[in-house]
């Protein structure tokens, strides 16, 4: 026998003897790895590493939706957020893809690990000490999270990367970008009638007359204004056969959300639409359009842009929704160094919480297009951004002028810090990036007498 390993089991036997229970928890903790099976029955937690400190406050696991579960731990530090994810890798977790070394400039950190048929997010918000895990089985992970040199390759010599805010016939969000290779990124997309003009516009402005590839379609939310036109490719599939789409990405939430929270009863359904047309979708190489659930703190590339996934719906506990409007995803697109944010409908507690997760360096943007058409404007949120062009609904500004003083009032505010003010509801509007102030393009007015009958027929 050696002479080290004799003075171990010398060693370790005097503390046995001398520490008693004590002694023995230390020698057994050599060889069994405590798990959060400790601290909760979650059948996906089970197994999983727990993630240990003196001070951590840990929360039951809670459904988030389509099979996710999600875990809070609270005072957590950076260096125990690093060293939880060596002690996953150490236990035979893969990690598939983190958000950078920066992480989102250093106010959120995440990594997806897989093992087996689980996959675990864990992401890191530095500015409140918090930890979530995400537990789900059998999910789909989006490859635009891994970086590679080679995106930009097939970028059209001269292009410029733009991004289209659509006129819509209905309020709602409708917002494109052509990316350098022609390809699209569409956010939302209107309601269900709107598909028709849609699809003529991404036609129209693809390069060399190719049938349009969208790389991405972000859904941010399940309400009719937003994801409508998916919709109406479920109903009429052959309207789904004119483009090809990558992938689709939508995060969805739980059924207690949908039942509890006001305005939520119909997302339920709208959600199943969402899922549902996906089938109707297909790639550029006829495969079956994947469906990827967000997760904040994200970051996705593309040939010649970046997206973070800002805020999603489980961020916030759904008993302090105001409305289901606070299931919105708002992202955060990069483009030529400059920033464009797309809050969608998000009410004044998501905003908030948003607030708390970043300060205003993150918040420095180029392109503000405000939340639910103009209409959910805070100035307390105002005064946290800085930005050069703000763009909001004209119809909705009119509306908030007419009805509600104070958010008018607010509204005033918000076009107040702004070097330049637009609304889409006076016709579309393009900007070029690099963009400077003053360089939009606006489209003419859409005449949506040619889409009537099809309006129609998909509405009924």
């Amino acid at each position: 026998m050696k002479k080290s390993t004799k003075i171990l089991i010398i060693t370790l036997s005097c503390l046995l003897i001398a520490g008693g229970a004590g002694a023995f928890a230390l020698f057994s903790g050599f060889f069994e790895q405590a798990t959060f099976e400790k601290i909760t029955d979650n059948e996906l937690f089970k197994e999983l590493p727990l993630l240990e400190n003196e001070s951590a406050v840990y929360n039951e696991p809670e459904d988030v939706g389509a099979g996710n579960t999600l875990l809070w731990i609270h005072n957590i530090s950076y260096n125990d957020y690093t060293a939880y994810l060596k002690l996953l890798e150490k236990n035979g977790y893969v990690k598939f893809a983190d958000n950078g070394e920066g992480g989102l400039e250093g106010y959120v950190y995440m990594a997806h690990y897989q093992k087996d048929d689980l996959t675990f997010t864990v992401t890191y918000y530095m500015r409140l000490y918090d930890v979530s895990i995400n537990a789900c089985r059998n999910a789909v992970l989006s490859d635009r999270m891994i970086f590679r040199d080679d995106y930009a390759a097939g970028n059209i010599p001269g292009a410029k990367t733009t991004l289209t805010v659509l006129e819509l016939n209905k309020a709602g969000n409708s917002f494109v970008f052509q990316l350098k290779n022609g390809h699209y990124i569409v956010n939302d997309g209107g309601v269900a009638g709107e598909i028709f003009y849609l699809l003529d516009f991404l036609e129209e402005h693809a390069p060399g007359g190719e049938k349009p590839v969208v790389e991405a379609w972000f859904i941010s939310h399940a309400h009719q204004d937003h994801m409508g036109v998916l919709r109406a490719l479920l109903v009429r599939p052959e309207l789904a056969q004119r483009i090809s789409v990558e992938g689709l990405y939508f995060t969805s939430a739980s059924d207690a959300a949908n039942e509890e929270r006001r305005g939520s009863e119909m997302m339920g359904a709208l959600t199943a639409l969402v899922l549902n047309s996906v089938a109707a979708m297909k790639t550029s190489d006829g495969s079956a359009t994947p469906l990827y659930r967000m997760h904040a703190g994200e970051r996705y590339y593309f040939s010649d842009i970046t997206v973070d996934v800002v805020f999603e719906q489980s961020v916030l506990d759904y008993r302090e929704w105001t409305t289901s409007n606070a299931q919105s995803t708002t992202l955060m697109y990069t483009v030529e160094g400059q920033k464009v944010y797309i809050p969608a409908d998000t009410d004044y507690e998501c905003q908030l919480k948003t607030l708390d997760i970043y300060d205003d360096k993150y918040f420095d943007l180029a392109i503000y297009l405000t939340p639910h058409h103009g209409g959910n404007v805070y100035d307390r949120i105002t005064d946290h951004l800085t930005y050069k062009t703000v763009v909001d609904s004209g119809r909705a500004f009119s509306d908030s002028a007419s009805g509600l003083l104070s958010r008018f009032e607010q509204q005033k505010h918000l076009i107040s810090r702004s070097e330049e003010h637009l609304a889409w509801g006076e016709g579309g509007l393009i900007f070029t990036f690099p963009y400077s102030v003053g360089e939009f393009e606006r489209l003419p007015l859409v005449d949506w007498t040619i889409y009537q009958a099809d309006m129609d027929a998909i509405l009924k």
